[in-house]
């Protein structure tokens, strides 16, 4: 999350990812996302608090900010051991706000390339999602740093 912010100087998102195969979508999605994601200088995005983790946290609000459709993305993880990065070009499709009064998701949807392949090649769950197309100075910035990119 830290190389992509500052790779690209905005804020990032971070989701638990899940797959729909019947559209070949990628599926981020967790409950706290930035108000910025188009940049430090743009406006911040509205928002609509809702309770984070329902009775967990008790007294505990989060926000849900919708997130711009045809947004064009890129996601990517690092591997636990440092060693290889999968990256994918997407475009956002929709953004909901799941389950709105008993939970706390943010959940955006995003075409990529080939969901399956993305699935099987990455190295965990959580992955990380900004906006704008940053893949050949991600890939620039691996090289310099040892790391193998694995692209989708």
């Amino acid at each position: 999350m830290v190389i992509l912010h500052y790779l690209a100087d905005k804020p990032c998102f971070m989701g638990n990812t899940f797959i729909d195969t019947k559209d070949n979508t990628l599926i981020l999605s967790h409950c706290v996302c930035p108000r910025k994601m188009e940049g430090y200088y743009v406006k911040a995005a509205s928002y609509r608090l809702r309770r984070y983790h329902r009775e967990k946290f008790t007294g505990s609000l989060t926000a849900f900010v919708e997130m711009k459709k045809d947004q064009e993305v890129i996601i990517c993880r690092l591997s636990g051991d440092l060693k290889s990065m999968i990256i994918a070009r997407g475009v956002i499709v929709d953004c909901a706000d799941m389950d709105a009064e008993e939970y706390c998701r943010v959940t955006a949807k995003v075409k990529i390339a080939n969901s399956k392949e993305f699935i099987h090649k990455t190295s965990g769950n959580h992955h990380i999602m900004v906006y704008g197309d940053y893949r050949e100075r991600l890939k620039k910035l691996n090289d310099i740093l040892g790391i193998t990119t694995i692209e989708i």
